[in-house]
């Protein structure tokens, strides 16, 4: 804070022409701090990282010993936040949900910058665009935060960055993150393979997905009779299990077979089927 002082020596009726002016300042900066400069600067800090308030006086004396003194309105020192995400790998609990942690932002002083005095911004990069949580900046998040990403058009995943800002209304903090998102909700089913004259993938029934929380796949013949199932999906949310082609350990002959899918990714969104079909045919080759 600049300190300016514009006092003045009013002349009275009986001034006699004595030589008169400003000889002495006494600045008291209301924390235990003084000055006897004309124009001082001082800076404050907080109490304990609080709203800290200050009423600074200044004390003045002429040559001949006049003296008067003023006190101003008092001086709020707010302490300066510092936002931290951490960790900067933020905890994925789902597929693609992460949880934010700004809970280790603290103020200038070091101390925790609690909810009760300091606000949480976050915006999310997604796709093209930046998520705000919340979507309206009048009511602040917690200094941690869930959120589920979109869809990844591209299964092999990509890099984001998360902000986070946090405030008094006053003073303000920004830190940022680059992390690794690889959440792909897409379940790709093929409509062939032959299982006596190829190897590796085409030569099993294996739905191709990621993200799965719920999976029922059912085979059926051409007479609507159940041959083979599998409900069994991996840690990242794959199907695990392929059909070969064979029922109760019997090779089925070459043909058109029905398959059925039931499933939900982990966001909730409830598979919608191949171009809007929850099942389909697959011609098995022999």
């Amino acid at each position: 804070v600049k300190f300016t002082d514009i006092s003045n020596i009013p002349l009275s009726p009986n001034y006699n022409g004595d030589s008169t002016y400003m000889e002495n300042w006494n600045w008291d900066f209301g924390c235990g701090h003084y000055s006897d400069l004309s124009n001082p600067d001082h800076t404050y800090i907080t109490n304990t990282g609080n709203e800290t308030s200050y009423i600074p006086k200044l004390i003045i004396r002429t040559n001949l010993g006049c003296e008067d003194s003023t006190y101003f309105n008092k001086i709020t020192v707010h302490p300066r936040p510092i936002a931290i995400i951490y960790p900067r790998t933020p905890t994925n609990i789902s597929f693609g949900k992460y949880i934010f942690n700004g809970t280790s932002s603290t103020t200038s002083l070091g101390f925790p910058a609690s909810i009760e005095n300091f606000d949480y911004y976050w915006y999310v990069e997604d796709g093209g665009n930046f998520d705000t949580i919340p979507e309206s900046l009048i009511n602040p998040q917690e200094d941690s935060t869930f959120y589920q990403y979109q869809s990844l058009s591209d299964p092999n995943g990509r890099n984001y960055q998360v902000f986070l800002i946090v405030t008094d209304g006053m003073c303000s903090s920004k830190d940022s993150i680059i992390h690794f998102v690889n959440y792909y909700s897409g379940l790709l089913v093929p409509n062939s393979f032959a299982p006596n004259t190829n190897t590796g993938q085409s030569s099993v029934f294996l739905p191709k997905g990621k993200s799965l929380t719920d999976y029922h796949l059912q085979i059926f013949d051409k007479f609507g009779s159940l041959l083979w199932e599998s409900t069994l999906l991996d840690g990242t949310g794959k199907p695990l299990e392929y059909w070969d082609g064979t029922s109760k350990g019997v090779a089925l002959p070459q043909g058109t077979y029905i398959w059925k899918i039931q499933a939900k990714f982990s966001n909730g969104e409830i598979w919608e089927g191949m171009n809007g079909k929850k099942s389909g045919a697959v011609y098995l080759i022999r």
